[in-house]
């Protein structure tokens, strides 16, 4: 029986996971939901942080998550802030800005 707050959506999709904001490591998207995904990474990484940002993009992009559960080279990890749809149709310009607040209120992430 399916316990999950939302349904997984399956894909296979190249991620990238910033640690301790200076160790880039490379992971494969397994599922994706609205709140959170299922990793796998390249090699077993201990210890990997409860904190982490992560991106689909090569950090064009950046999610704040945390990781909420680990087994081998598996990982699910939650977005802290889910992602909200911009209003406008300027949908570039909106993602620029939610970035650039973003870094501002928690520093250089590099």
């Amino acid at each position: 029986m399916e316990r999950r707050r939302l349904t997984r959506t399956k894909i296979l999709h190249p991620g990238k996971i910033l640690a301790q904001e200076e160790t880039v490591y490379s992971c494969v998207v397994h599922n994706l939901t609205g709140i959170g995904a299922c990793i796998e990474l390249d090699s077993k990484i201990e210890p990997l942080p409860a904190a982490i940002a992560f991106s689909f993009d090569n950090f064009r992009t950046i999610h704040a998550c945390k990781i909420i559960w680990r087994e081998g080279h598996f990982a699910g990890i939650e977005f802290e802030n889910p992602p909200e749809l911009p209003q406008r149709s300027d949908v570039s310009r909106d993602a620029k800005l939610i970035l650039a607040k973003q870094a501002s209120l928690n520093g250089p992430l590099a």
